[in-house]
């Protein structure tokens, strides 16, 4: 309880948990109950199309609100991208740039969220298939695997991994190889935004 006195405080002169620096008993305390404002905190403002135009300076003007640890935002024109959605996937990308409305507000959400979260994407795939999984910053290629399937982690043996730019680069797994863009790494690896990986395994 004397733990928390100082974060009731802190929350009640309107500081919330994502902005409170803790001990480490205030730490093991604060996770062990739910408080709304530890949670990401992410701002969309729905602008009109007349005001496209004016995202980059109505962003600034948003982010000098929206500070601190845990938190994001953005402009979107709702609107402009429902109409985008629906044309021609094989059109709309010439459209979106003759309006200057850049990056399709869904994609800038998720990246978004990804930053305010604190979350990567690592890839693994076979001729058939590719994945994306996502995953805290800072995890381990152990715990990566387990994302993928509980006996990856069971019997990892190793991480073989490229980055997303050399294996484009390369053109094919097997082209990556003999230029020694692949790297055997172990169950300690932290995984990194955008790794493409081949896990290892023997249950």
């Amino acid at each position: 309880i004397e733990d928390l006195k100082a974060v009731q405080a802190a929350l009640e002169a309107g500081t919330p948990i994502r902005k409170q620096t803790f001990n480490n008993a205030q730490a093991r305390s604060v996770q062990d109950i739910f408080l709304v404002s530890s949670l990401p905190y992410l701002v969309a403002l729905n602008i009109g199309e007349d005001e496209v135009s004016n995202t980059d300076a109505l962003e600034a003007e948003l982010s000098s609100v929206v500070t601190g640890p845990g938190t994001g935002s953005a402009a979107i024109a709702g609107s402009l991208e429902m109409e985008l959605a629906q044309m021609d996937p094989a059109e709309e990308p010439e459209f979106r740039e003759s309006l200057g409305a850049g990056e399709s507000g869904l994609e800038r959400m998720i990246s978004l969220s990804h930053q305010v979260a604190d979350l990567i994407t690592f890839f693994t795939g076979n001729p058939n298939e590719v994945r994306a999984w996502t995953v805290p910053r800072g995890t381990t290629a152990l715990k990566a695997a387990g994302k993928v399937h509980s006996d990856l982690e069971r019997g990892f043996i190793r991480a073989e991994t490229v980055s997303y730019e050399d294996l484009m680069r390369a053109g094919a797994w097997a082209a990556a190889r003999p230029r020694g863009l692949l790297r055997l790494e172990g169950k300690e690896y932290v995984i990194q935004e955008g790794d493409v990986i081949l896990f290892r395994f023997k249950v």
